[in-house]
């Protein structure tokens, strides 16, 4: 016990000694409290991660990525062959496509090419001119941008419709297993078409 005493106060004879050992224990603790409130901060990220992703697997036919490819789309008894493997706790059925201006829809779309959307289709175009048949020098299509269109069993699950959240500002959200024609539209596609709740427009032949 007395060498206990005896080096407590050795240590606070000395100014210089002292004021060391003061700033060391100060980072000591300083920097105890950063990595502290560090981990703290990396365990709130990871929580709202998890909270965010959840458990869900998407499957998708063999040899289909996006809206190229090929392959078929899977089938009723590919649907209940997932239903049936164990840990499955829901099957939530998502098809998706593309909507062209006066080709299968009389929508506008309410995006504008720009640039980008301007540059692919340039391109498109001169892929598709052979080279014994060019375009016209200065000859260019109009380039209309395609509307997404996603159909789904499930309405309650955003991230099935590729939007983070599902906002109805007008109407109301209907059974999706509904066999009506009848769908919900953003507001911006609302605006530039003029729609309103009730109107009527056309999609693969249908209204």
């Amino acid at each position: 016990m007395g060498t206990i005493i005896r080096g407590v106060k050795n240590a606070f004879r000395n100014s210089i000694r002292t004021g060391s050992i003061i700033l060391i224990l100060a980072v000591s603790i300083s920097m105890s409290l950063v990595m502290f409130m560090a981990m703290k901060t990396v365990q709130a990220k990871i929580d709202s991660v998890k909270s965010s992703i959840g458990n869900y697997i998407t499957v998708s036919p063999a040899g289909i990525r996006g809206f190229e490819g090929g392959g078929e789309l899977l089938t009723d008894d590919n649907v209940t062959t997932i239903e049936g493997l164990e840990h499955v706790i829901k099957v939530i059925k998502t098809v998706s496509g593309r909507l062209t201006t006066n080709t299968n829809t009389n929508l506008a779309s309410a995006i504008e090419p720009g640039s980008f959307g301007n540059r692919q289709n340039e391109g498109s175009n001169n892929s598709n001119n052979s080279s014994n048949n060019p375009a016209p020098s200065g000859a260019t299509q109009n380039m209309t941008m395609p509307i997404m269109v996603t159909g789904t069993n499930d309405l309650s699950v955003t991230a099935n419709l590729n939007i983070s959240k599902l906002d109805i500002t007008s109407g109301e959200k209907f059974d999706a297993d509904t066999e009506e024609l009848v769908a919900l539209v953003g507001t911006g596609l609302a605006t530039k078409n003029s729609l309103s709740v009730g109107s009527t427009f056309q999609a693969y032949t249908k209204d």
